[in-house]
């Protein structure tokens, strides 16, 4: 394993096909949590146990992020922003099915979109 543990392709890790983009969106948004709310924010926020098998741990992050209200939680855990247009983009990319999730652009728009209209 390469990089930040968090930021691994799901699917690889459960032993699902991949889907690079989807595993891309993903990483997109761990990076936007662990920006916008300081790093470690995903650890702080998902109960998963650090020395769970790579599955297990990331099968317990994929259940936090299917719970409603899990995205707020997790920008919530270290004071970071609260921010409605950084957490409907978190919303779009940390979606626990692969295709469900938004693309970096879809993301990127949600959040440039949001800001265009707050500033009106």
């Amino acid at each position: 394993m390469c990089g930040y543990f968090l930021c691994v392709a799901l699917a690889s890790a459960l032993g699902e096909p991949y889907w690079p983009k989807p595993a891309d969106c993903w990483r997109l948004g761990v990076v936007l949590l662990e920006t916008a709310c300081k790093h470690g924010s995903l650890e702080l926020s998902v109960p998963w146990r650090r020395c769970a098998h790579l599955a297990q741990a990331m099968r317990e992050i994929l259940e936090f992020f299917a719970q409603a209200g899990s995205h707020s939680q997790a920008m919530a855990s270290m004071g970071g922003v609260h921010d409605g247009a950084a957490l409907a983009c978190l919303a779009a990319l940390l979606r626990p099915e692969p295709l469900r999730r938004a693309s970096a652009s879809d993301a990127v728009g949600v959040l440039s979109a949001r800001r265009v209209n707050a500033a009106r």
